[in-house]
């Protein structure tokens, strides 16, 4: 397995490893859509094919979470919004095209490592790379049936922007949300340093 590492963060307490990564080879690909098989309901995966494509968009910012036998239990994986908005406007209409907002295209971890704090710290990096690459803002149309909108509203101030009905034909409405990168402006990332 080739991930370029460029980063690594430990959750020192149970030593599951959070890393960025650029590059991915057909074996990662492989894995990582073996991973998502488990997170998500079936009509929200992607093709390996479609999931290649999407990965190897450069600039994105891919962060992958390993339990402590290595095995994959969680994916952040976020694109700039200008690569992707042509296809996304054809499901989110209000949709407006920026190059300097960042789109995360999935989040997941499986619900076994749910309780290990991967979630706040892969988001924490996600955010602080963010910030570091010059992007203004992070947003994300976030399901709303597992809480996760929610959860983004209350830990990093994500703007409620809209409500899409059955986002991208998944049978389920979605909330976009808006996350400033700007610490001055949205308190609740404190924690961002240049």
């Amino acid at each position: 397995m080739s991930e370029n590492i460029i980063e690594n963060k430990l959750n020192e307490k149970e030593q599951y490893s959070i890393n960025f990564v650029e590059k991915f080879d057909d074996l990662l690909i492989e894995e990582i859509h073996k991973f998502r098989a488990e997170c998500f309901p079936e009509n929200m995966q992607m093709e390996p094919e479609d999931l290649k494509e999407t990965l190897q968009i450069e600039n994105g910012i891919h962060i992958l979470m390993r339990d402590p036998s290595g095995k994959l239990v969680g994916g952040l994986f976020a694109l700039n919004l200008a690569d992707e908005y042509e296809e996304l406007k054809e499901y989110d209409k209000d949709l407006q095209y920026e190059d300097s907002s960042l789109y995360v295209e999935s989040a997941s971890i499986l619900s076994e490592n749910r309780n290990a704090g991967l979630y706040r710290k892969s988001h924490d990096m996600l955010f602080q790379k963010a910030y570091e690459k010059g992007f203004k803002k992070v947003c994300m149309h976030a399901r709303i049936s597992n809480n996760v909108s929610d959860r983004l509203q209350s830990m990093y101030g994500a703007e409620f922007k809209r409500k899409i009905k059955n986002w991208f034909d998944f049978g389920e409405d979605f909330d976009y949300l808006e996350i400033n990168l700007d610490p001055e402006k949205n308190k609740k990332l404190y924690f961002l340093k240049k």
